[in-house]
């Protein structure tokens, strides 16, 4: 009778980047399955702001439509949640048995709260760091001395 393999996911994540890495075992190595980043988040507010609706030159207008979040939080917040669903897609395709969140804690809990149980009983571990910047190589490296 043949084992079947656990297949391990790592997810780094910030609020405006994401990759997903399988842990490779025999070889000890991340590698890479996609990478997503938002720009909006990374912009400033002033020019989020230009571009929505309520907002503009007009001399006219006398008033503005205002969230209670500022359009960075908001598009970080939309980012999260895709991969979320990302991640929730995947999982119901079987593609990991278990998965690895490397995040900063707020970052962690919105990707958490947005998964479905099932996927929320894989994540096996949550590293509370920011790794989106580390090389793969590195990240490979910090995975085997710390969090294997």
């Amino acid at each position: 009778m043949l084992s079947q393999k656990t297949r391990t996911w790592v997810l780094t994540a910030d609020r405006a980047k994401a990759k997903t890495f399988e842990w490779l075992p025999k070889t000890n190595f991340l590698k890479e399955i996609s990478s997503f980043e938002e720009s909006d988040v990374r912009k400033h507010e002033r020019d989020l702001k230009a571009d929505r609706p309520g907002h503009g030159n007009n001399p006219s207008s006398r008033y503005s439509v205002e969230d209670k979040s500022s359009y960075k939080q908001q598009a970080s917040q939309n980012f999260l949640k895709d991969v979320a669903e990302l991640l929730c897609k995947k999982e119901a395709l079987s593609a990991y048995d278990k998965l690895v969140v490397i995040a900063q804690k707020e970052v962690y809990q919105t990707i958490r709260d947005n998964l479905t149980p099932i996927a929320q009983n894989k994540i096996t571990l949550h590293h509370a760091k920011d790794l989106t910047y580390m090389p793969q190589q590195e990240l490979s490296d910090y995975y085997n001395k710390h969090m294997k």
